[in-house]
C-alpha cells in the first residue's frame, strides 16, 4: 500500500467507526430490539465491530510508521 492508500483506509476506517457510534445510539428501534434479545446481540456485534476496526486502525499505523507516511506523506 502507498502512503496515499493507507490514508484513504484510514478515512473509511474511521467512517465506519462514526457509522457504529451513531447506529448504536438509543432510539425506538433499540427498544423493540432490547425487548426481542435483551439488547445483548447489539452490544455484542457493536463491541467486536469496533474490537475490529481498533485492529486495523492498528495495522495501519504500523503500516504508517514503516513507510514513514508521516514524514513522508508528499512523496509517497
Amino acid at each position: 500500500m502507498t502512503c496515499r492508500e493507507i490514508a484513504l483506509e484510514h478515512a473509511k476506517v474511521k467512517g465506519f467507526i462514526k457509522h457504529v457510534e451513531k447506529e448504536s445510539q438509543f432510539d425506538g428501534r433499540s427498544v423493540l430490539s432490547f425487548l426481542g434479545d435483551f439488547g445483548v446481540g447489539n452490544v455484542i456485534e457493536k463491541s467486536e465491530a469496533l474490537k475490529s476496526t481498533s485492529r486495523r486502525l492498528d495495522q495501519l499505523n504500523e503500516a504508517e510508521r514503516l513507510k514513514n507516511c508521516r514524514n513522508d506523506a508528499a512523496t509517497n
